[in-house]
């Protein structure tokens, strides 16, 4: 599976090529395909699950600063005349 070491010396093959002569000699079974490709989904979920929670702490602390008018917020704009305005006179 991809990101396991060969069990075969690599002969300058691609890597499925490999990985099919790996099965064609019974060195990967059906078992370790399924064991590795749970092990490969269980570290997508944390991974995905830390992306989320770095992305949360990062728009709560952007909203933080927005709120704060900190340095990196956003500068002030003068607010948007109304059509009422705009025909004043």
């Amino acid at each position: 599976m991809k990101g396991e070491e060969a069990l075969l010396e690599n002969e300058d093959n691609k890597e499925a090529v490999t990985a099919l002569r790996e099965i064609a000699q019974g060195l990967i079974t059906l078992d370790d395909m399924s064991r590795i490709r749970a092990e490969n989904d269980a570290a997508d979920a944390a991974e995905r699950a830390a992306l989320a929670e770095n992305a949360a702490h990062a728009r709560a602390a952007a909203m933080a600063r927005l709120q704060a008018g900190g340095p990196d917020s956003e500068p002030s704009q003068p607010p948007s005349p109304t059509a009422a305005s705009l025909f004043a006179d």
